[in-house]
């Protein structure tokens, strides 16, 4: 019987947390955004929205709503989150379509660029 109650805390302690983190991800988002996609400046809900690093070499961790399950949102998850662009979930799509389109362009010159040398080099 105790244990139910262990869990039951558990589940309880788990649910506040996350609607905790939840809120204070919302709160951040509506403050820093008004609701617009930094990207497009469309509205949308507070939900919709993503964090994209900028430079993704200075990423710690994701801000995902674990992040923000304090009372008061620490100094580490604020310093992270002013690393990223606050997009709507189409534009942070778009924005990973581009940032692999460019990998493979750079991939793609690269290859061609040791296979023309090894051209040169053999005549």
């Amino acid at each position: 019987m105790r244990m139910n109650s262990k869990k039951e805390k558990r589940r309880e302690w788990n649910r506040w947390g996350r609607e905790r983190g939840l809120k204070n991800r919302k709160e951040y988002i509506e403050e820093r955004t008004k609701h617009c996609c930094e990207r497009c400046g469309n509205k949308y809900h507070p939900d919709v929205f993503d964090f994209h690093h900028r430079d993704p070499t200075t990423k710690k961790f994701n801000l995902g709503f674990h992040r923000w399950r304090k009372i008061v949102t620490d100094k580490e998850t604020l310093k992270e989150a002013d690393k990223c662009d606050i997009l709507c979930a189409n534009c942070h799509r778009e924005v990973h379509l581009e940032m692999k389109r460019d990998e493979d362009s750079i991939r793609h010159r690269s290859q061609r660029t040791t296979t023309n040398e090894s051209v040169v080099h053999s005549s």
